[in-house]
């Protein structure tokens, strides 16, 4: 068990540090990824690969999320904002150049 109170520098060739165990990992302040001066709680500068048995990422939170770019679903190369390629199941209204279209479960479709 290592318990460190103020500064921990790992430095080195490689300067990797691993973090292993079953049980939780916390970190009280913020996290900075390629940055020394994160300014949440996690900060990525670079690029973000999920993945794992089920890649999964979860965002959760009161306020609005965003993407500055493209976001690609079943995709890795979005052409556009949003491109969905496969499927899509949109409950509500959708909104499309400032006009609304629904799609009803018989069929008909809605524009106004």
């Amino acid at each position: 068990k290592l318990n460190v109170v103020g500064d921990l520098n790992v430095s080195g060739t490689s300067s990797e540090l691993f973090v292993y165990g079953t049980g939780n990992s916390f970190i009280t302040g913020n996290l900075g990824i390629g940055t020394t001066n994160p300014q949440q709680k996690l900060n990525v500068v670079g690029d973000l690969n999920v993945s794992g048995t089920s890649s999964e990422l979860f965002v959760y939170g009161t306020g609005n999320s965003f993407i500055t770019g493209n976001l690609g679903i079943g995709t890795t190369n979005p052409q556009q904002k949003l491109n969905v390629v496969g499927d899509a199941n949109v409950t509500g209204a959708m909104i499309i150049s400032s006009m609304n279209i629904t799609v009803e479960g018989n069929g008909d479709v809605n524009i106004w």
